[in-house]
């Protein structure tokens, strides 16, 4: 993977760098954080964590409210007797606001990586285009002089074929005096 992205060195950039398709990339990261919420499964930043306890309910609210005095926001809760007590709860705002300012300098990596991948690409494809051009126009000229020369060799052939033929089918010549017609 290049981490270093170099455009008029090795890529050309074909696709230039849009501000509007990097906010909405922001925008549908941010997105996606607002909505999303930790658990054990899904490890990228969210808003929300999974929180979940399998305790009797006094010692799970317990532990929940020592959650809450940290600054987390209790979204929903759930109680699925006799042990398993589940709660969404919400980062504080400062956490927040913290974490959605990396995920929007992850986004723009991201962006900047993506589109380099995509430069890169298209790079190849029309270095690959170029250099196919190149050799079919070089194929095209050999093909041409092959085929006059095939033609040359041809008419030398048959002119080499019609003289030995006119030369076998001639008529004899016949010995003759001198000044006499035969």
């Amino acid at each position: 993977m290049i981490t270093e992205h170099q455009y008029g060195v090795n890529v050309v950039e074909f696709y230039p760098h849009s501000d509007e398709d990097l906010q909405k990339l922001i925008a549908a990261k941010q997105d996606s954080y607002n909505r999303g919420s930790e658990t054990l499964h899904y490890k990228d930043k969210a808003a929300h964590i999974h929180w979940q306890r399998s305790k009797p309910l006094e010692p799970a609210v317990m532990e929940l409210f020592e959650e809450m005095a940290k600054g987390y926001t209790l979204v929903k809760l759930a109680f699925n007797p006799p042990l398993d007590v589940f709660a969404v709860l919400r980062k504080p705002e400062k956490t927040i606001k913290a974490e959605l300012a990396e995920v929007a300098k992850s986004a723009r990596k991201e962006y900047d990586q993506s589109r380099f991948e995509l430069n890169l690409a298209e790079t190849k494809r029309q270095v690959k285009f170029s250099v196919d051009q190149v050799k079919r126009a070089e194929d095209a000229a050999a093909a041409e002089a092959a085929a006059k020369a095939a033609a040359a060799l041809k008419q030398d052939q048959e002119a080499a074929a019609l003289a030995d033929l006119l030369k076998a089918y001639a008529a004899p010549e016949v010995a003759t005096v001198e000044g006499k017609a035969a």
